[in-house]
């Protein structure tokens, strides 16, 4: 099969994307799940037709088709040897949100999303999947997903009211209840089209097999294994739609929903109930269900005990005897009504039984989240194992009648002893569904073969208690081998139903209907085979015991996708945010590294290649995905890896070597401050800088001080019995274009008694090291390392004001020079508002503020900085500003400027960066403030986009407060 005449031939016949390259094709090759299916090519579809198209063109050349939405499903679901229809990109849209209480919606859309727009309905839709925030509604309706509050509000499926589909001929079709003698369905069933006929097989076979179906399927309900033929024929009155929903893709593609929303209920409690032991907590979620509690989850001992072992605190919180807990929430419109329904069930637990020994409540926003966390907090641990042992999910998705919990617990801890393997337990207990995670070696033979028998071994238990193997994630290939197995008599007219819908079976035909016994252990993204074929212990930066880090870093992304998330409040990928391309994503990176290292990418050439470059060039550095992973997978020292093995070979840009000289630029331009600053404004001269360096004319030019920070400080009186010794690691910025804020660091830190020192210094090294140049940066490094270690020994603290320069010394050095110097100075760095906190903890600072607001201005915005962020120093700032009477500031929550550093300066990535600080500019500008923020070039983004609205450093907010002046 050509490829590339099959690429021209779908670039001809659609508007969307076509990417047949392998680089793509990599990307693609995996999702949430354990396994690794390399497709033929990828389409971004952007309008049905386009749709149509595909389907059309795949069917008459015997091309598999695989419906994807984020990739988050652990199941392999959206894996396949096919065309990948991705619908993230284009069909996101939220067609129409009506108060009568339903939505339409196209199946790229973000189950966060649709409920964020929902809420100013009043309205939301309550099927509560763990992976809302990136998960798509197509996905969940594929796999009619559930969550944690389904115990009360149901599955997907019972909110799936319409929906529009194209069939494997490319037909589209409109799916509702319809009265089989009504003029409507007559037509369509006297119809020469396929649809016509799938119509009428479906009826002939649910005739057929009618009584097999009202006994044939367990009773629980949230069983979505296999297809569901319950409701879709019956009464007269024929409904695809069941049917449509939870068949994976394997039936025909979704482009278009109908979902009802509910009333969001106007109050909620928490509970969460602490047990000696699981059976006693099984017998407590019978009586919570009972009672009408809209989630009770569970955490069992192993997660309890990994949550102590990283968190002291919440170790200390715990007490000793716990072994698992559970989180009981009652929701509703009258408040009293629900705290007496919680306050009910912990006299029952607690008193008329004595399951649970401790029982904390919690009725604010506040306290809920507190308890929450602990659940949250444990629940992450579980993909952070080091080693190549990892919680491996296949038999994760059970669920059993409630009264046959307590058994299922002790058949999943004694299946456990008896292989030896620790299993992860957490999940939906109110639902009867443990998410039980075996921690396995996927690499390992012997791994393996517990996986197949710890799988075969919980499906009989789960068959004996009438439960279903598939309660909410989907057979995919991991569970679609035991459909069979669960429906003996009607997996026959399973086959018969995929037949009518795709008698080519080239519709996900992986799953659900596959009859291969091995298909959950061929296609393993880690198997006995797996061996990388490059040695990853080389490497430009340095990586924890010689390299091996390396690899593990890369091999430890499982492709969640929740680095896909686009909520602006979430942090995360702003490039993703913006392009929704699978390029940007960060998973994308450790995707790409994992194939190059694995050599289904040439590692001789692609590291070096235009399409590698592409790759890395999404990342910004910003950091936020590595903060907020749930791995803490380190995409961004991953991509200043590749990029300095990059720039090694090809060597570097013009354009970068102008502009991460910019500590030898800035100085020469100081220097000349009188002459420069008019010839940058000039429109001339920013043209010129435009076409020769790249730097953006649109830009903002910067205005360079003679007075440096350095020779400010030089003329300071030396304190005669200063309380602490700093010195100031000003960076570029600070000392040479934002004086103002450097001035203001040194006259706080002197009012406060605090002797400071400005010596002479280099750029910090993360310019050159963001773009390549990791030797050049490592000059600087050693240079700064010893200058400030000095410092460091004869007693000096290290201060600094920029976010980025205090990420560089305390971590960032660490990349390029590992030695007693950059160790010193990493344990020795503070940022001015973290220092300055310490001392307020120590009674040191001087609380002697007079602060007013200047005329005409109200109050501020402060925005943090990506850079401050990821420091777990986020809101040193925020609390510092919060000790000034009568400053009044907004805290906002706009995700990334878009600057960062020099990237944002670049003409090529000028657009790029403005598209993503925009949300930022227009808040600040929205609110008629003036911004603050602890960045340098966030500072003048804000400058750039906030029409007309200046930005300050809050250390100069702080120095107005003391009242000095420069």
């Amino acid at each position: 099969m050509d490829t590339n005449l099959i690429a021209e031939e779908l670039n001809s016949l659609i508007q969307g994307d076509v990417y047949f390259d392998q680089a793509t094709r990599c990307l693609f090759s995996t999702d949430a799940s354990i396994y690794q299916v390399m497709p033929l090519g990828v389409v971004y579809p952007k309008d049905d037709v386009d749709i149509q198209h595909v389907l059309r063109f795949a069917t008459q050349k015997g091309i598999q088709i695989h419906a994807r939405g984020a990739g988050s499903a652990i199941g392999g679901q959206s894996l396949g040897c096919g065309i990948v229809l991705d619908f993230l990109k284009y069909r996101h849209a939220i067609l129409e949100i009506n108060r009568a209480g339903y939505a339409w919606v196209e199946p790229g859309v973000r189950y966060a999303d649709l409920n964020k727009a929902a809420k100013q309905y009043g309205l939301y839709f309550p099927p509560d999947p763990s992976s809302g925030n990136y998960c798509t509604v197509g996905g969940m309706i594929a796999n009619n997903t559930s969550g944690a509050h389904s115990i009360k509000y149901g599955i997907t499926g019972e909110y799936v009211e319409e929906l529009e589909v194209v069939l494997h001929n490319g037909e589209k079709i409109h799916l509702k209840p319809r009265p089989v003698d009504s003029i409507e369905m007559q037509s369509i069933l006297t119809a020469n089209t396929l649809e016509a006929a799938i119509y009428r097989g479906v009826m002939a076979t649910i005739e057929e097999c009618r009584d097999l179906i009202a006994i044939g399927y367990p009773d629980i309900r949230y069983n979505v294994c296999g297809y569901n033929l319950r409701g879709v024929y019956q009464d007269g009155v024929i409904n695809l739609v069941p049917l449509i929903v939870g068949s994976e893709g394997t039936l025909a593609t979704i482009v278009r929903a109908k979902i009802r929303l509910n009333p969001i209920p106007k109050h909620t409690v928490l509970g969460m109930a602490m047990f000696r032991d699981i059976a006693s907590s099984g017998e407590a979620t019978v009586i919570a269900v009972n009672s009408g509690a809209a989630a009770v989850e569970i955490l069992d001992s192993s997660l309890v005990k990994k949550a102590r072992a990283v968190d002291p605190v919440l170790d200390k919180n715990l007490p000793a005897e716990l072994d698992n807990v559970l989180m009981i929430e009652f929701d509703g419109d009258d408040l009293g009504e629900c705290e007496a329904l919680l306050e009910a069930v912990r006299k029952e637990i607690m008193e008329t039984n004595t399951y649970a020994f401790r029982f904390d409540s919690a009725r604010t926003p506040q306290e809920q989240e507190s308890l929450w966390a602990i659940r949250k907090a444990a629940v992450p641990l579980a993909n952070k194992l080091k080693g190549d042992a990892k919680a491996i999910g296949f038999v994760e998705d059970a669920a059993v009648p409630l009264h046959n919990l307590v058994e299922y617990y002790r058949e999943v801890y004694e299946c456990s002893a008896r292989h030896g393997v620790e299993f992860s337990v957490y999940g939906h207990a109110g639902k009867g569904l443990l998410h039980v995670r075996p921690i396995l070696n996927m690499k390992k033979p012997e791994d393996i073969a517990k996986f197949r028998k710890i799988s075969q071994e919980l499906f009989r238990v789960v068959e004996r208690l009438n439960g279903t193997p598939c309660g909410e994630h989907g057979d995919g290939r991991v569970r679609s081998r035991y459909i069979k197995c669960l429906y003996p008599n009607l997996f026959p007219y399973f086959l018969k139903i995929k037949d009518i819908f795709d008698p080519k079976h080239l519709l996900n035909p992986d799953v659900k209907t596959n009859p291969d016994d091995e298909a959950d252990t061929r296609n393993l993204r880690y198997g006995a085979e797996y061996r990388p074929v490059v040695d990853t212990k080389r490497t430009v930066l340095h990586w924890a015991e010689e390299g091996a880090d390396y690899q593990a870093q890369i091999e430890m992304c499982h492709g969640c996708s929740t680095c896909m998330t686009v909520d602006t409040v979430v942090t995360m990928c702003p490039m993703y945010k913006l392009k929704r391309d699978e390029k940007a994503a960060p998973k994308a990176k450790a995707n790409m590294l994992r194939h190059l290292i694995q050599g289904n990418l040439d590692p001789a050439t692609f590291p070096y290649s235009a399409e590698a470059k592409e790759i890395m060039d999404q990342c910004i550095t910003c950091q936020s995905c590595y903060h907020e992973c749930v791995s803490n997978v380190n995409i961004p020292k991953l991509m200043l890896e590749a990029k300095a093995r990059y720039v090694a070979r090809n060597g570097q840009t013009f354009q970068n070597k102008v502009l991460t000289a910019v500590e030898r630029t800035a100085r020469l331009n100081s220097s000349l401050a009188s002459l420069v600053n008019p010839l940058l404004k000039t429109t001339l001269m920013r043209t010129v800088m435009d076409a020769t360096v790249g730097v953006a004319k649109e830009r903002s030019p910067l205005i360079f001080h003679k007075e440096t920070a350095v020779k400010y400080a030089s003329t300071r009186s030396h304190l005669a019995n200063p309380i602490r010794k700093v010195v100031y690691f000003t960076g570029c910025a600070a000392n040479y274009m934002q004086t103002d804020v450097a001035k203001a660091a040194i006259r706080v830190l002197e009012h406060n008694n605090i002797h400071v020192e400005v010596p002479e210094q280099h750029c910090c090294g993360l310019p050159k090291l963001s773009n390549g140049s990791a030797k050049e940066a490592r000059y600087d490094v050693i240079s700064n390392a010893g200058i400030f270690a000095y410092y460091v020994k004869k007693g000096y603290d290290i201060i600094t004001t920029c976010t980025s320069c205090n990420l560089s010394l305390k971590e960032e050095w660490l990349y390029t020079t590992e030695n007693d110097d950059t160790h010193l100075v990493a344990r020795n760095t503070w940022h001015i508002s973290e220092y300055l906190l310490k001392l307020a903890e120590e009674n040191l600072l001087k609380t002697d503020f007079s602060y007013t607001m200047p005329e005409r201005v109200t109050s501020f915005s402060y925005h943090t900085p990506c850079h401050l962020k990821v420091q777990k120093i986020r809101s040193t700032s925020v609390d510092l500003l919060r000790m000034v009477p009568g400053l009044q500031f907004h805290v906002l929550q706009a995700g990334c400027c878009g600057m960062s550093g020099s990237w944002g300066m670049k003409k090529q990535n000028y657009a790029t960066s403005v598209a993503i600080g925009k949300n930022l500019g227009e808040t600040i500008a929205a609110i008629g403030t003036d911004g603050i923020t602890d960045c340098p070039t966030c500072r003048m983004q804000i400058q750039d986009l906030a029409r007309g609205k200046d930005g300050h450093h809050p250390i100069q907010i702080l120095a107005s407060a003391y009242g000095l002046k420069s």
